[in-house]
């Protein structure tokens, strides 16, 4: 019922950055803990974009523009899942069966207004050191494989700022 909230999200779907139109509660959980983390003066990452649904919702949510000395980090393939970071055991799940498009250049057009974030391509846990961030206010992991995901979190943990919030999709 947040009017600014639905404002923020039906503009996100309205781009077509959704797989799931329909995850209000999920994005709005991310937007409070966003809130939040707007207050810590530190850095927001986001590991697993896509094509930066959630993300877009933040900043637009937050008015991250309004935050210069504030980055916004979004890591992803923007290609899908790499075999190279994936286990047995996901591989045997059939997780290589879901398809995502490529959407680098969708993401690029996106987030081309906000002068503050930073669009990394490649896999993490490969592109990690590029986040050069000693305070993280704000993390998001949603990679949907595990390796990736315990790297992240390995490399963000010593940056968390008291307070910060740490969020799993």
């Amino acid at each position: 019922k947040d009017k600014h909230f639905m404002t923020c999200y039906n503009d996100a779907v309205k781009k077509g950055l959704h797989v799931d139109a329909n995850i209000h509660w999920r994005v709005h959980v991310a937007c409070w803990a966003a809130l939040h983390a707007k207050n810590l003066n530190g850095d927001f990452v986001e590991c697993g974009v896509n094509k930066g649904f959630i993300s877009k919702i933040i900043m637009d949510y937050i008015n991250f523009k309004n935050m210069p000395k504030s980055k916004f980090y979004l890591l992803d393939t923007y290609d899908g899942l790499s075999k190279k970071y994936l286990t047995e055991d996901e591989k045997k799940k059939g997780i290589l069966n879901y398809k995502y498009a490529p959407c680098y250049e969708l993401v690029k057009e996106v987030f081309k207004d906000f002068k503050n974030a930073v669009i990394i391509k490649r896999t993490v846990p490969d592109t990690l050191p590029q986040v050069k961030s000693k305070k993280v206010a704000y993390l998001y992991i949603d990679m949907n494989c595990l390796i990736p995901e315990i790297k992240a979190l390995e490399y963000f943990w010593p940056r968390m700022m008291p307070g910060g919030v740490i969020l799993f999709d």
